[in-house]
């Protein structure tokens, strides 16, 4: 079985990736500052919780809008051609470009903040309040003719102007869904009763969400069917711990969930059932991604290590260490300094971040497990990563309250 081996810090190799920006949370609530990133000290403010424990991001299906919070009520949603002129050309249009995304919601304003939210818009950046720490975020398309899943019902209330929206996960459990095309919210989803720890649309184009939260459950919510909560995944033995992550194959099929256990439960859509049951970690799954053709399955733990799964057969085709040599039983289900906290995937690579304070990148282009082709010191307070669908750029969020950006060079 094939198996990457890690590298030294003499070994060190950006393979060209390089950080082309970093910003700071402007949010009032955060007053740390990340000594890795500035070189300064900072605090947080008394009595402040929020901002200290989350960071989420996520760029939009076609790359022309980036939307990220630390953790507070504020989600700030820029421009990509703006954010980074750098990938302008990348981001294409979705119907409608982000510039004239950002000044639609700028002109749908009441007159008392309409001149605020013009300049936020011209300067191609937008910040979206919903009353409570947010958890996480996710963008949704809307495909063409794309059969429905659940009922339909004659009269709808749900109705947007354009065809992408944000769904944002709150810390009560609550989730609201934005319609970028105006910057107000179309849904307001309500079942769970803990904090939202991960969601993602179907990529067919349905907008049918997946919802995994503290509270142990995981939600689908047809969102045109006014955001009807039509499931819930509930294994035969229930859950045994919260689900920290959840994502949906290419085609729709499936979902997979995982969490604080050393399982990854692959689920069928048809019949809502476990196919699958994954076993190999030796720690909490910390995160789970999908092959670009929905084969193969990529999965992160705190147990130094990303397993790739088949999963038609279930086995475990390679391993993606992050210690040399790989460590033992016993150290790997402990806290160890190598956790592997997330990964993303993007059609030939992989990329994660451990605590070990190093952004990793894999070329998964063969079955062959290599060598990362790019290994660059990060914050090692990174709790979330996201590739842009161009799979050049790198987005990182940090504990600490900042954003940094990679690039490979074209």
């Amino acid at each position: 079985m094939p198996s990457s081996q890690g590298h030294s810090d003499e070994d060190d190799d950006a393979g060209g990736l390089e950080m082309i920006r970093q910003i700071r949370s402007n949010d009032p609530i955060y007053r740390k500052i990340s000594s890795a990133a500035n070189e300064e000290v900072g605090r947080i403010a008394q009595g402040s919780k929020f901002g200290q424990e989350i960071m989420t991001c996520a760029f939009s299906p076609d790359g022309s809008l980036f939307a990220w919070s630390v953790g507070s009520s504020t989600v700030s949603v820029h421009s990509v051609s703006e954010l980074l002129p750098i990938l302008s050309s990348a981001a294409t249009s979705s119907g409608a470009t982000a510039a004239s995304l950002l000044q639609n919601w700028a002109q749908t304003q009441s007159a008392a903040v309409l001149s605020a939210r013009s300049q936020e818009a011209n300067n191609g950046k937008i910040d979206l309040d919903n009353g409570q720490a947010v958890t996480a975020i996710a963008f949704g398309e809307r495909g063409d003719g794309v059969s429905r899943r659940a009922s339909i019902n004659s009269y709808q209330r749900f109705n947007t102007k354009g065809n992408l929206v944000l769904a944002v996960g709150l810390a009560g459990g609550d989730i609201k869904v934005w319609d970028m095309a105006t910057g107000r919210i179309a849904l307001l989803l309500q079942d769970h009763s803990d904090a939202i720890s991960s969601l993602e649309f179907s990529r067919d184009g349905s907008f049918i969400l997946v919802s995994a939260a503290k509270d142990k459950s995981v939600n689908l919510w047809d969102l045109p069917d006014d955001g009807n909560m039509f499931h819930s995944l509930i294994p035969e033995r229930g859950w045994v711990q919260p689900v920290r992550q959840v994502a949906w194959s290419p085609n729709g099929q499936h979902i997979v969930t995982v969490g604080d256990g050393k399982t990854a439960l692959l689920w069928e859509l048809e019949t809502f059932t476990v196919v699958k049951s994954l076993q190999g970690h030796l720690n909490d799954v910390t995160g789970c991604r999908f092959s670009a053709d929905g084969k193969l399955l990529y999965t992160s733990s705190l147990d130094t290590r990303v397993i790739c799964w088949n999963i038609q057969t279930g086995q475990i085709v390679g391993r993606y260490e992050h210690m040399t040599p790989p460590p033992s039983a016993i150290f790997a289900a402990g806290t160890n300094d190598h956790e592997v906290i997330g990964l993303d995937v993007k059609q030939s690579r992989l990329a994660t971040i451990c605590n070990d304070g190093f952004l990793r990148v894999w070329d998964i282009s063969s079955e062959e497990v290599k060598d990362p082709i790019a290994r660059v010191e990060i914050s090692p307070d990174a709790r979330s990563l996201a590739f842009a669908p161009d799979e050049r750029s790198i987005a990182i969020g940090c504990q600490g309250g900042f954003l940094q950006f990679y690039s490979f060079p074209e």
